[in-house]
């Protein structure tokens, strides 16, 4: 669990840049640093708690990715993506013994709320160099994403 934890941290910095993008408001970057040096030194009841504060201070309008949003083609995008990307990698099983292992999507679903399902959405997909690994999905193949999950009886909104 540590190595989940400290792979997650790797992209907060990535995440604030996101959030004031979406939103116009900075996150302080003394709260972030807080946040990984704690997840670096294995405080994670601190991580916890600094993750807590941030998200209850600075949150996210999740209806923007709603699946209800999501269009046909969004819908027909996230099914060649699942299939051709993410099924390549996402095989393990909840519990499996593999150092950080890459979960069967629609099984994660099953077990998250929507809300937390959407978060490893826009932080577990990492980008290359080229996108300064940033999350290379849009707006459009999210919600997609989030539509074939739901369609799957994963979650409902």
């Amino acid at each position: 669990m540590r190595l989940r934890i400290e792979s997650a941290l790797t992209g907060v910095h990535w995440l604030a840049a996101e959030y004031s993008s979406l939103t116009g408001d900075a996150i302080p970057n003394a709260l972030i640093s807080r946040m990984i040096r704690a997840g670096s030194a294995g405080e994670f009841g601190k991580v916890e708690n600094l993750a807590r504060d941030l998200s209850s201070r600075f949150e996210l309008n999740l209806s923007v990715f709603s699946s209800l949003r999501a269009t046909e083609v969004d819908l027909d995008n996230a099914q060649e993506i699942h299939q051709n990307l993410c099924r390549a990698c996402h095989q393990a099983d909840v519990g499996s013994a593999e150092q950080l292992p890459a979960y069967q999507l629609a099984k994660m679903a099953k077990t998250m709320t929507p809300k937390e399902f959407l978060a490893r959405l826009i932080n577990g997909v990492r980008g290359t160099a080229d996108t300064v690994l940033a999350n290379p999905l849009t707006l459009g193949q999210v919600r997609g994403l989030m539509m074939f999950y739901r369609a799957a009886g994963a979650f409902a909104e």
